[in-house]
């Protein structure tokens, strides 16, 4: 979504590379300057339904995924399941995953493994949304968030990566991490 008015600041501070990308946009008929601001989202019925970011769209065979979808059929997977963060990752040989960080309620594990729970989740994410995700599990509260409490896919992202996660379960080899 681009925006422009009143309100909308003329740049970043001391940044002009970032401010040209972001706040210069122009219309192919040369109307703007337009702000991109990241968001992704569509007008029905005169009604602007904001659908996600940009940067957190996974792109996997041609398919559009909102990470949103898979995180949510993952929470809703079972008892034992809590907040999630889904992202694509590339591995050494340029290969990107899918990968589903999920946080676990150890108490509703009933006697099961972290990774019989990986494969449930796998197996729904297969079934309901026709996809192959890597699953990462790990305790309460591992899953990076905001100070409002909302998910941090990009900040996950890259705690996996520098091993600053400590996986319960990990579905995805050593050099996926790098």
């Amino acid at each position: 979504m681009w925006v422009r008015g009143e309100s909308v600041a003329e740049g970043y501070l001391n940044d002009p590379d970032a401010t040209v990308e972001h706040f210069a946009a122009v219309t192919a008929d040369g109307d703007g300057p337009y702000l991109r601001t990241g968001d992704l989202g569509f007008f029905q019925d005169g009604e602007l339904y904001v659908t996600g970011r940009a940067k957190d769209l996974i792109i996997t065979n041609g398919r559009n995924i909102h990470p949103q979808d898979i995180e949510s059929v993952s929470e809703a997977a079972d008892p034992a399941t809590g907040p999630c963060a889904a992202f694509a990752l590339t591995d050494d040989s340029g290969h990107e995953r899918i990968v589903l960080v999920q946080e676990i309620r150890p108490l509703h594990l009933n006697g099961r493994s972290p990774a019989v729970l990986a494969g449930l989740i796998r197996e729904r994410l297969a079934r309901e949304l026709r996809l192959a995700v890597q699953v990462v599990i790990v305790g309460p509260m591992s899953v990076p968030r905001t100070t409002s409490g909302k998910i941090q896919r990009s900040r996950t992202r890259d705690e996996l990566r520098t091993a600053d996660l400590t996986p319960l379960h990990s579905d995805l080899h050593p050099s996926a991490m790098t």
